[in-house]
């Protein structure tokens, strides 16, 4: 539906009343009596609806984003917000006169197309449950460079404040590195894709298991990888860092241990105890004679380049 309103604001259609009713309802407007509260009232109830045109896919786009929010007050509190918001010109112009609005021109569609951007901006933060989430972050990179690029070509040639320009600049600006960024993260994700052979990873859950697995390699460095299911800072290590080839490659030699505590074992206290791991994600790192190196420890989200600097030390140290 926004992406729909959105289309509306950028001119691929138009929504409106039928022309016939637009008429009638012009009628019985002029037919109202001016001067009372009630020909006040059916003459702004008649007029939103003849202007409601101008208006329709924003007033349509807060319904939706309000019948979201489940918060009956606060919806209601946006929508009379929204109404005061309309009916502001309307008082300005009745009290001051209409020498004080501004005056109709480029500007007015230049706002409209603009409206569109926020229609699109509002149905990709409805849409992260419905789309995969490189297909997501494609279409908010898109968006978003998109909508710096008409305010760069569109709308700053017919600026003449010069703080206005910079203001615009700077939007557009940031606009274009919030886009560039998004798409970033896209391409990395493809190629996080394009891996053919991720390396296996020993699973170990208590300290017995993890005594075995260090225990078949001898003289070999070790890394530990303490993990959850539960752990949300641990999956962007797990589908952006540590799938990258080049962090695979610097990980071949070394071995590699996964310590999942996703299922509770009484063993892990003490093992946690032992090793101080507030909790995941850490990454421990062991020499040849499977002593940490704690100056190389990691705890909580890191990048791929600091994990290979990590990789480069300890495998630099072994003899």
């Amino acid at each position: 539906m926004f992406v729909l309103f959105a289309f509306n604001l950028f001119g691929a259609f138009q929504l409106s009343l039928p022309k016939g009713m637009l008429q009638r309802l012009d009628q019985w407007q002029q037919k109202q009596k001016g001067g009372t509260l009630i020909g006040a009232g059916l003459m702004g109830m008649i007029a939103a609806l003849i202007v409601g045109p101008c208006m329709s896919a924003p007033l349509a786009g807060a319904l939706i984003y309000v019948s979201q929010l489940n918060q009956p007050m606060l919806g209601a509190s946006y929508l009379f917000v929204l109404g005061l918001g309309l009916g502001l010109p309307l008082f300005i112009a009745a009290v001051f006169g209409s020498h004080l609005l501004p005056k109709p021109g480029i500007w007015m569609d230049r706002l409209k197309f603009s409206f569109g951007f926020v229609m699109l901006a509002l149905a990709l933060y409805f849409a992260p449950p419905l789309l995969p989430g490189i297909l997501y972050l494609g279409l908010l990179g898109v968006v978003l460079i998109t909508c710096s690029g008409y305010f760069l070509f569109k709308m700053l040639p017919h600026v003449h404040r010069s703080v206005s320009k910079i203001v615009l600049m700077l939007l557009s600006g940031l606009l274009v590195y919030a886009g560039g960024m998004q798409l970033y993260h896209v391409w990395s994700q493809v190629q996080v894709a394009h891996v053919k052979s991720r390396l296996e990873w020993q699973r170990v859950s208590t300290a017995a298991q993890l005594q075995q697995v260090l225990a078949k390699h001898p003289a070999q460095p070790v890394v530990i990888d303490v993990y959850a299911d539960w752990c949300v800072a641990c999956q962007p290590i797990e589908k952006e860092v540590i799938p990258r080839s080049d962090v695979q490659a610097a990980l071949q030699n070394v071995v590699r241990i996964k310590l999942d505590l996703t299922h509770y074992h009484p063993s892990q206290d003490e093992l946690l105890k032992e090793w101080q791991i507030l909790g995941p994600p850490t990454f421990i790192f062991l020499n040849a004679a499977h002593q940490e190196q704690r100056e190389l420890r990691l705890t909580g989200t890191f990048s791929a380049t600091h994990l290979l600097g990590k990789l480069q030390q300890l495998q630099g140290e072994q003899p």
